[in-house]
């Protein structure tokens, strides 16, 4: 009686472990339909956060193209020369400044969007930057958007238009007898949100305000709102690949449920090995990794008796090491950008000069100087139209030429016959680039320490390809360097903190930020009397700059 009793109570043992999986079996299959419906839901949440993310950025650069081509219609000297040039050589340096500026443009904003120009009267449609379409493509283009601006009422806010099977978003930037035209691909726009993962059928659905799709398909059955473009005329829809995106997750699960069941017992007994042996160690490990967060102390691991810990441990202080050191590096490196941009500002805020220049246009005028007046403010008017726009990095170093002829102009004005100057460049230095004010810098300082009326002066500024290089030279005919002052720039000592070489010493740290090692400096004494300068740069062009060419 008593083992029957023993036995009938494993049976019912047995009976209510087996009644006990039923419910965990069908609690599982469950689980696994909750975690399909969530990982969608979760992954049409994190569509829309990206998505958003990318159209306002898209946005952004919608607005500023925009802007840019509308400036661009109506102020660009260029532009105007070639709605009405005067030469051939006129139409094609103006072609080549303006495709410069709208290359650097389409580098920050993409390579998908194409620039064009327009001038009815003559039929004359060009390209303003590096095409990314084919030839096909262009002519399709052309006639198309030649048809919208004849129309009667043409659109030129960003608009939908629809040329030899491609749809395009275009925006126009009129003026009175010309036009800069902005194309892009609808589907180059959207390319980036189709590397998301839809499943193997999903894609991107784009269509209008009212709903119509563009690109050819339109939103589906398993589709969510996904963003909008230009205030809401382009509407953007994920359309998810239902089943092969989410459908085969439930099967792999309820396998595992099944697997888990049938080897539950070699787990049952195998999970004091893996507490002891496994998860404590890694839970020091984790704890280790959280108060990393709170304390710079290092992670120590050494008694866990798992080899891979300790590397990682290892690995760990170094790359906390190395985190900290970047850090300081960065730091440091913001430090001396700060303390160049804020000189940098001193540099060009200089309202002596310009109080000067005031100066000498009114003794002009009391004398009735008038070709020397025209002449004055247009040299004052172009140095100072050059200081307010010169916030990029790099210049051509034809404009940093032209800048300093204007400087040395204004300086002739005022010593006369006392202040001679010639500046020669070679063509294949025209284009490379320079930061801007370099070679005021270096004038300023000789005009300042060398300028005499009795002596008088002359001032030589060379340039020529050498190789990769560019070479600059500023020679003038004064009395030189002095011994000491040659000597701090020639040992590359310190100096300009009381703020009298704050150009040349900011000008040096532009040029270390910007080059590096690459450019070089020098500074001597003629041995015929004179200060010479030589500077050696990188013969950087503006689509290097912007990481290559388009």
């Amino acid at each position: 009686m008593h083992r029957e009793a023993r036995a009938h109570s494993m049976k019912k043992y047995y009976r209510l472990l087996l009644c006990s999986l039923i419910p965990l079996v069908a609690a599982a299959l469950l689980a696994s339909l909750f975690i399909v419906f969530t990982l969608r839901r979760q992954a049409f949440e994190q569509f829309h956060e990206v998505a958003e993310i990318y159209l306002d950025s898209i946005d952004l650069s919608l607005s500023t193209i925009q802007r840019q081509i509308r400036w661009s219609a109506m102020r660009d000297e260029s532009f105007q020369t070639i709605a009405n040039p005067h030469s051939l050589a006129e139409l094609t340096d103006s072609l080549k400044t303006m495709r410069g500026q709208f290359n650097t443009l389409q580098q920050s904003t993409g390579s998908h969007f194409q620039f064009f120009g327009y001038v009815p009267a003559d039929g004359f449609f060009f390209n303003c930057a590096a095409l990314e379409v084919d030839y096909g493509a262009y002519l399709g283009l052309k006639e198309r958007l030649a048809q919208l601006i004849a129309a009667p009422n043409p659109v030129y806010d960003w608009s939908l238009l629809s040329s030899r099977g491609v749809d395009y978003l275009y925006c126009i930037g009129p003026a009175q007898n010309r036009y800069i035209i902005c194309a892009t691909r609808l589907d180059a726009l959207i390319e980036p949100l189709n590397a998301l993962n839809l499943g193997p059928e999903g894609y991107v659905a784009l269509t209008d305000a009212e709903g119509r799709a563009l690109l050819g398909r339109g939103a589906g059955a398993h589709s969510a709102y996904g963003g909008a473009l230009l205030g809401g005329k382009i509407r953007v829809f994920p359309v998810l690949d239902g089943y092969g995106a989410y459908g085969q997750i439930a099967l792999p699960q309820i396998l595992t449920v099944l697997l888990a069941l049938i080897v539950v017992g070699y787990f049952g007994a195998s999970t004091l090995f893996l507490q002891r042996r496994v998860l404590r160690p890694i839970q020091r490990f984790a704890d280790n990794l959280a108060a990393l967060n709170e304390s710079a102390g290092p992670i120590d691991l050494g008694s866990s008796e798992i080899l891979e810990l300790e590397q990682a441990n290892d690995r760990f202080q170094r790359l906390i090491a190395q985190i900290r050191k970047l850090k300081i590096d960065a730091y440091e490196r913001e430090r001396q950008r700060q303390r160049v941009q804020l000189e940098y500002l001193q540099l060009q805020i200089k309202p002596h000069f310009f109080l000067n220049c005031m100066t000498s246009i009114h003794s002009m005028a009391q004398l009735h100087l008038d070709e020397e007046i025209q002449r004055m403010a247009a040299a004052t008017a172009e140095y100072f139209r050059y200081i307010f726009q010169s916030g990029r990095a790099c210049v051509p170093l034809s404009g940093e030429l032209a800048h300093a002829r204007n400087y040395l102009e204004i300086q002739k004005m005022r010593y006369g016959e006392a202040l001679r100057y010639e500046i020669r460049a070679e063509d294949g230095a025209q284009d490379v680039l320079i930061p801007p004010l370099t070679l005021q810098t270096f004038l300023e300082n000789t005009i300042k320490h060398a300028m005499s009326l009795d002596e008088g002066l002359r001032i030589t500024i060379r340039a020529r390809r050498e190789g990769d290089f560019a070479r600059l030279e500023i020679a003038d005919t004064g009395r030189g360097f002095p011994p000491e002052v040659l000597a701090a720039l020639q040992s590359g000592a310190p100096f300009g903190e009381d703020g009298q070489h704050i150009g040349i010493r900011n000008t040096l740290s532009r040029l270390e930020i910007l080059f590096g090692g690459r450019a070089s400096v020098q500074f001597r004494n003629a041995p015929e009397g004179g200060a010479q300068i030589i500077l050696r740069i990188p013969a950087m062009r503006a689509a290097e700059e912007g990481g290559g060419g388009a």
